[in-house]
């Protein structure tokens, strides 16, 4: 164990792994990452890590569109590779939400980028299965699609490695070490690392880590969501389809399976009871609703059913900022199921915040 550093990093999710490499490559000094397990093993590594440039808020969709381009120079910029492969998008939204999001899709278009606004995308997974409606409209993405999260993590990490940087897995912390207001160093269950810079990267575990006297600006929510998987039924889809309407989604994985969910069927974890207990009726639901949506898929198993846990903010922007009760604390996390599309943009945001002590 290295008894000190510049800048430990607490959690190597994606965006622990991403902040890990942009610092290590600030030249802001040693840089250390600490992970709980295995690296991506917890909420990232189950991620069907979708990317895309467009979404509807314009301070996220600054992010990632900036990521989305990030991703696609991954291997000349980073070394190793994020896996990246091409689906496309549709999304079924409202007429009202496509008219506020029209100059978004417009300027994105002014770009050169391809991204259109209209009433059926030219899939035939979606022609075949929605009817055209009079009160709906689509946002097209065709270049959008999957990255690899647990492959994009370790590429980020092992490039971090080789800059210089030190990873520790399998290794929990337990707290975070405060003397007179400032961070002085982490303590792990294999010692203690001292250091005055800590970036607190634990999603929806970082809360435990937090002093009993954290302000409520400093402590983050966190949420239980479920997803069900299809073997097989990738080969079907010609595009991820988000059905903002309806509230469901169905996304073809590198895989060969598909995944699939409800938008807003998250649930407030209290008290960090991470039971991982599935809502079988939820999973029912949503299974006979996509089964006779997408008739294909009455000849598809459903194999899976997981329930994953993420951090998240009221406004769903995530937080990156310093603690209010500990100077030397960056809390960098919260990013509601949204991690993976923003992930690079909101680690260089951190090493901005870092670089400024």
């Amino acid at each position: 164990m290295q008894n000190s550093a510049d800048i430990v990093v607490i959690g190597g999710g994606i965006a622990g792994s991403a902040t890990f490499y942009e610092l290590s490559r600030a030249n802001l000094g040693k840089v250390v990452l600490v992970e709980g397990g295995e690296i991506s093993g917890r909420t990232t590594g189950e991620s069907g890590g979708f990317i895309r440039k467009f979404v509807g808020d314009p301070y996220i969709g600054k992010l990632t569109r900036e990521s989305f381009d990030y991703y696609q120079n991954f291997e000349a910029d980073v070394g190793g590779s994020c896996g990246f492969t091409k689906t496309g998008f549709a999304a079924l939204v409202s007429l009202d939400f496509a008219s506020k999001v029209d100059s978004g899709i417009r300027a994105l278009q002014d770009s050169g980028y391809t991204i259109s606004l209209s009433s059926l995308p030219p899939t035939t997974t979606l022609r075949e299965s929605i009817e055209s409606d009079a009160e709906i409209a689509f946002v097209y993405e065709p270049n959008a699609g999957n990255v690899d999260t647990k492959l994009t993590c370790r590429s980020w990490v092992e490039a971090a490695v080789r800059n210089g940087g030190k990873v520790f897995e399998n290794t929990p912390v337990e707290k975070i070490l405060i003397v007179d207001g400032q961070v002085s160093g982490v303590r792990t269950a294999s010692g203690i690392i001292e250091t005055k810079n800590v970036v607190l990267a634990a999603g929806a575990w970082s809360n435990q880590l937090l002093e009993p006297s954290a302000t409520d600006l400093d402590k983050i929510s966190a949420k239980s969501f479920q997803y069900n998987i299809y073997e097989g039924a990738a080969k079907h889809l010609d595009t991820a389809f988000l059905d903002a309407v309806s509230g469901v989604y169905l996304f073809p994985l590198p895989s060969g399976n598909a995944i699939a969910g409800f938008l807003r069927d998250d649930k407030l974890v209290n008290e960090f009871q991470y039971d991982h207990v599935v809502d079988n009726v939820a999973s029912q639901k949503l299974d006979a609703l996509l089964r006779n949506r997408f008739v294909w898929l009455n000849d598809k198993q459903m194999s899976i059913v997981k329930r994953s846990y993420d951090a998240f903010t009221e406004d769903e922007r995530g937080m990156i900022k310093r603690a209010d009760d500990a100077t030397g604390l960056v809390l960098a996390t919260g990013m509601s199921g949204g991690g993976i599309k923003i992930a690079p943009a909101f680690a260089k945001e951190v090493v901005k915040i870092i670089g400024e002590n």
